[in-house]
């Protein structure tokens, strides 16, 4: 599965993701950078990807509705791009359990 970058989430994350995780985009290179949760989500869901976000309303969507998509919430707080980067990468084997793992919808990273 791709991952797919929100909005709260520097598009150079997913240009750095891209060496575990081919064809992950950022929102922004897919027309959403405007777009609501919901259009989010549909596109996610559309497109087979997985939601990488810092918004709990993603957490929300999904512990109510269940999965696809699923979703990584990033638990960091505000911190640079260069430790989301690090944390991604750091995780990439727990990430692809995750993705693999049809039992669990949504995996937090902290």
């Amino acid at each position: 599965m791709k991952l797919l970058f929100d909005q709260n989430i520097s598009y150079k994350i997913a240009l750095a993701s891209s060496k575990y995780f081919l064809g992950s985009v950022h929102v922004g290179r897919v027309g959403l950078s405007t777009s609501t949760d919901k259009a989010i989500i549909d596109y996610a869901i559309k497109n087979d990807f997985v939601i990488v976000s810092k918004d709990s309303d993603f957490l929300d969507y999904v512990s109510f509705n269940g999965s696809p998509p699923k979703v990584i919430i990033i638990k960091s707080g505000n911190t640079s791009t260069e430790y989301l980067i690090e944390l991604l990468n750091h995780n990439h084997q727990n990430i692809a359990d995750f993705l693999n793992d049809s039992s669990k919808d949504i995996l937090e990273l902290s």
